[in-house]
């Protein structure tokens, strides 16, 4: 049976925080029956950042992104239904590491700076998805963030020169 550690602190960002075994260290019949007894552990506990913290960092060692990206997304779930919006924002800007034009996760990622009274971030996440929405043509979106920033910000004069 695998140890899990309850999960006692608010900033679990990555694999280590958790101190999970790494893929090296396996076999593959003993790393697919920790998958399974880490899978039905979180069925169990869905919560449990820790758990999640060491699936989603033995996921991204053996390659499988697509999951790897749920294990975190659900810790940022996770970290904003019990109002930590900096920790969130933490694992949040690690896959944005990865994958740093992506849209829902800048989206997020301001959201989650604007609820973490961090104004000045927000505003500067919305002018990034502002200049990737100019670089693709789409005006809406552009609009949108615009609209954003300025409700978070109705006063910022870099806002009205933008």
């Amino acid at each position: 049976m695998v140890f899990c550690p309850p999960f006692h602190r608010a900033g679990v960002t990555s694999p280590r925080d958790s101190g999970g075994p790494d893929v090296e260290t396996l076999g593959a019949g003993r790393l697919e029956a920790l998958l399974t007894t880490l899978r039905k552990q979180i069925e169990r506990d869905p919560d449990n950042l820790t758990l999640r913290a060491r699936m989603a960092g033995l996921l991204e060692q053996m390659q499988s992104a697509d999951e790897a990206r749920q294990q975190w997304l659900a810790i940022v779930e996770a970290h904003e239904r019990q109002d930590r919006f900096k920790a969130a924002g933490d694992v949040l800007k690690r896959l944005i590491k990865q994958s740093p034009s992506d849209v829902d996760l800048l989206e997020r990622w301001a959201n989650l700076c604007h609820k973490a009274d961090e104004p000045a971030k927000a505003i500067a996440v919305y002018r990034q998805l502002a200049t990737q929405a100019i670089e693709a043509g789409q005006v809406e979106r552009l609009s949108l963030y615009f609209e954003k920033a300025r409700a978070i910000d109705p006063n910022d004069l870099g806002l009205l020169r933008d």
